[in-house]
C-alpha cells in the first residue's frame, strides 16, 4: 500500500496542479457525458423512435450496472492514470463511431454503440472517486470533493440545456463529434498527471478474490457495514421520487406542465449547489461525523416529503430547493467518506459497491413508483416515500450515535484491511 503516494502534493488546493488537471479532465467527461445523451437520445428518436430508445438506454444502463463491480476491481488493481486515459481516448472513439451511426436506421448499430458506452462507464466511474486521495492531502479532501460536487451539479444542470443547443446547431452527427473532442482533452490533460497505482506491483490475486475482499472488507469495517446499506435503503425510496413521483405531482396536482418541471427541477439542482457551497461554513467536526451526516440527509428527506402537500409551483419550488441545500453539504461529507475510510488499495471497490448499490436500486425504486402511482396520488407518494427515507436516515444517525459512544469510530479499519488482505 503506498501510504503517501507520489502524485500527493502538500499545500493547498490552489498550488496542487495534479488536483488541477485532474479536475479539469473529468469537468470535460462530465459535460461531455450530458452531451452525449442528449445527442444519442435525439438521434434514436429521430432515426428510430420511442420504443427504440427505451431498448438502447437499458442497453447502456445495463452493462454499466452489471459490471461496475468488476471495474472496481481494476481499478484498485491498475494504474488509475493509464486507465483514465484509455477510457478517455476509448470514448473518444466510440463517440466518432457514433457519429457515423447517426445517419443510419439500424437499431443494432444504435445498441452497440450503447453497449460499448455501458462498458467503459463501469470502468471510469468508480475511477473518479478513487483518483482525489491519491493526489490529496487528506485535510484539504473535503475542499476537494466540495469542488468536485460543484462540477458535477453544474454538469448536471447546465449541460443538458448546452447539449440540446450544440445539436440544434451542429446536428447530432456534429454533436458526437464535439463530444469526441471533450474526450481527447480530457485523455490529454490525464497524460501530464502522476501515476496512481495503490497497490505495489509484486502484489497479485485473482479477479474473484479482489472482489471478495472488496465485500469483505465493508463487512467488517464498523462504519462501511452501516454507511452503505443505510445510504442504498434510503435511495430505494427517493430515487423513485425524484424520477417519477416529481414529475407525476407538477403534472397531475400543480398542473403546472413541462416548464414547471424544468422549474422544480432546477430548484432541486440549484439547492444541492447551494449547500455544497455552504459547507465548509459548517461546524468542522460535522465532516466525520456518521450521526450528522445521517441527520442532514432525513433534513433533506422530511423537505421532500413536504412537497408533496405544496399548494402551488413557487411553494413547491421553495422546498425542493431547501431538500437540495440540506443534502449538499452530507453528500459531500458521504463521498469524502468514502474516499478516507478503506485503505487506498480498496478504493475503487468499496466505491463501486456504492454506485453500484444506487444503479442497481434506481430501476427497482422507479417501477415501484410508477406502479403505486396508479393507484396512489403523487402527493401521496412523496409524503410517505419522503417520510420512509427521513426514518431509515434518523436510524441510522441513531445507531451511529450509539455506535461512536461505544468506541472511537474506525478504530478497526487498518486491522480489518490486513484481515482481508491475508
Amino acid at each position: 500500500m503506498a501510504d503517501d503516494p507520489p502524485g500527493r502534493q502538500a499545500g493547498g488546493l490552489r498550488g496542487n496542479r495534479f488536483f488541477h488537471l485532474t479536475f479539469w479532465a473529468q469537468a470535460c467527461a462530465d459535460y461531455c457525458d450530458q452531451l452525449l445523451l442528449v445527442a444519442l437520445t435525439w438521434g434514436v428518436l429521430h432515426r428510430l423512435g420511442g420504443e427504440a430508445l427505451g431498448i438502447v438506454l437499458a442497453c447502456w444502463t445495463i452493462p454499466r450496472g452489471a459490471l461496475l463491480l468488476l471495474g472496481g476491481v481494476f481499478v484498485d488493481r491498475w494504474d488509475r492514470r493509464a486507465i483514465a486515459v484509455a477510457v478517455s481516448a476509448a470514448l473518444g472513439g466510440v463517440a466518432l463511431a457514433a457519429a457515423a451511426v447517426s445517419h443510419l436506421h439500424v437499431l443494432v448499430a444504435w445498441v452497440g454503440v450503447a453497449v460499448v458506452l455501458g462498458i467503459l462507464d463501469a470502468f471510469r466511474m468508480p475511477l473518479g472517486a478513487s483518483i482525489l486521495p491519491m493526489i490529496v492531502e487528506p485535510e484539504h479532501l473535503v475542499s476537494a470533493n466540495r469542488w468536485a460536487s460543484l462540477r458535477e451539479w453544474s454538469a448536471a444542470t447546465v449541460g443538458p440545456a448546452a447539449g440540446g443547443v450544440v445539436v440544434a446547431v451542429t446536428g447530432v452527427a456534429g454533436a458526437f463529434t464535439i463530444a469526441a473532442g471533450l474526450y481527447v482533452a480530457s485523455c490529454l490533460l490525464m497524460i501530464f498527471a502522476p501515476a496512481m497505482k495503490a497497490r505495489a506491483d509484486d502484489e497479485t490475486s485473482r479477479v474473484l478474490a479482489d472482489l471478495r475482499d472488496g465485500f469483505r472488507l465493508v463487512a467488517s469495517h464498523p462504519r462501511l457495514r452501516m454507511l452503505l446499506p443505510t445510504f442504498a435503503l434510503a435511495n430505494l425510496f427517493t430515487l423513485g421520487l425524484i424520477g417519477v413521483g416529481v414529475p407525476l405531482f407538477v403534472k397531475d396536482v400543480l398542473h403546472a406542465g413541462p416548464a414547471g418541471l424544468g422549474i422544480l427541477s432546477g430548484s432541486f439542482a440549484a439547492g444541492v449547489m447551494a449547500g455544497t457551497l455552504i459547507s465548509p461554513r459548517l461546524p468542522a467536526w460535522w465532516q466525520d461525523s456518521q450521526a450528522m451526516v445521517f441527520g442532514l440527509f432525513a433534513v433533506s428527506d422530511a423537505l421532500l416529503a413536504l412537497v408533496g402537500i405544496a399548494p402551488l409551483l413557487p411553494v413547491a419550488c421553495a422546498l425542493y430547493f431547501l431538500s437540495g441545500m440540506a443534502g449538499g453539504a452530507p453528500a459531500t461529507f458521504y463521498r469524502t467518506m468514502l474516499q478516507s475510510l478503506p485503505p487506498k488499495e480498496y478504493l475503487g471497490r468499496v466505491n463501486a459497491l456504492a454506485r453500484a448499490a444506487s444503479f442497481g436500486l434506481e430501476p427497482v425504486s422507479t417501477t415501484a413508483v410508477g406502479a403505486l402511482s396508479a393507484r396512489i396520488s403523487a402527493s401521496v407518494l412523496l409524503v410517505a416515500g419522503g417520510g420512509c427515507a427521513m426514518c431509515i436516515d434518523v436510524s441510522g444517525s441513531l445507531l451511529s450515535r450509539r455506535a461512536a459512544r461505544r468506541g472511537p469510530e474506525g478504530t478497526t479499519t487498518e486491522p480489518a484491511a490486513r484481515e482481508v488482505a491475508r
